[in-house]
């Protein structure tokens, strides 16, 4: 009797597939979790405080939120209607998403490295004047997981148990919807 052995199927999501259906959402997830390593170095090395912690702190809850945020938008791509996925508005919208991602991350940064504040300061010209270009580009980036929400709750072929599916339209649609109102009261 010959017994024939299987790999066991991994419970994990096949993470080739981020690359396939959300590149730039999954590549960007992967310079922002990346860059973590500089920004430990920074707050290790750095002696300055800001309001009695690192100024590095803020810049490394960020790159996680924005990482967590980015690849879970890349793992929900696949719900989107392939058409939507390789659409040209898709291509260019998310393009849009991730640079105002990453002028966030540096603006923050520029911030810790002046061991200064990003938000609400008025003693660096520069930062009053790019703060009201940060809350649109904070809009657009969370504008992401609206669109994201609507496309997927549009689209019948996703596979997902109804109920799933519902809530994964919704969770996303609701990130944006909620963060919006409490990032604005700032």
């Amino acid at each position: 009797m010959t017994v024939a052995l299987s790999a066991p199927r991994s419970t994990l999501p096949d993470l080739r597939r981020l690359w396939t259906d959300a590149p730039a959402f999954t590549a960007l997830a992967l310079v922002l979790a990346l860059a973590l390593i500089p920004l430990y170095a920074a707050m290790a090395l750095e002696t300055r405080l800001f309001h009695g912690d690192s100024p590095w702190l803020k810049p490394v809850k960020f790159h996680y939120a924005l990482a967590l945020y980015t690849l879970t938008l890349a793992f929900c791509a696949r719900f989107m209607p392939a058409r939507t996925r390789a659409s040209r508005a898709w291509r260019w919208f998310t393009a849009a998403v991730v640079v105002a991602i990453l002028a966030e991350v540096v603006w923050l940064s520029a911030a810790a490295m002046l061991n200064t504040a990003s938000h609400f300061n008025s003693t660096i010209p520069a930062f009053t004047a790019v703060y009201g270009l940060m809350g649109v580009f904070a809009v657009l980036l969370t504008s992401a997981s609206l669109v994201m929400g609507l496309s997927i709750w549009r689209n019948a072929a996703t596979g997902l148990p109804s109920a799933l599916h519902l809530s994964v339209a919704l969770g996303l649609i609701l990130t944006f919807a909620l963060t919006i109102p409490v990032a604005g009261s700032g």
